[in-house]
């Protein structure tokens, strides 16, 4: 039992410090806090052809990709929504006034 227990301790611990991929359009985005900048987390080969296609298109924007460990994007996830959640809060209140 100890065995499996440490087991699952390393293997959850290697999982979250795995990398994360994200697509940053350029530098205005770029200075956004982290959890508004977040995109979907993308593997290294998603991101770079993504990246490749869009300064493509846009050569000016100075598209890159982003690696952050996994937790961090679980931690900018959780950011997000509460950040999110403070806006709707925010934007209702202001409506009923």
């Amino acid at each position: 039992m100890r065995k499996l227990f440490v087991l699952v301790t390393l293997s959850l611990t290697w999982f979250a410090f795995t990398p994360v991929y994200y697509f940053i359009m350029g530098p205005e985005i770029a200075r956004l806090p982290s959890h508004l900048r977040m995109s979907s987390g993308e593997t290294e080969i998603g991101c770079t052809a993504l990246t490749k296609d869009w300064n493509q298109a846009f050569p000016t924007s100075g598209a890159y990709c982003e690696q952050v460990p996994r937790w961090k994007h679980w931690s900018n996830a959780v950011r997000n929504i509460a950040h999110q959640i403070e806006i709707y809060r925010f934007q209702r209140a202001a409506s009923v006034e």
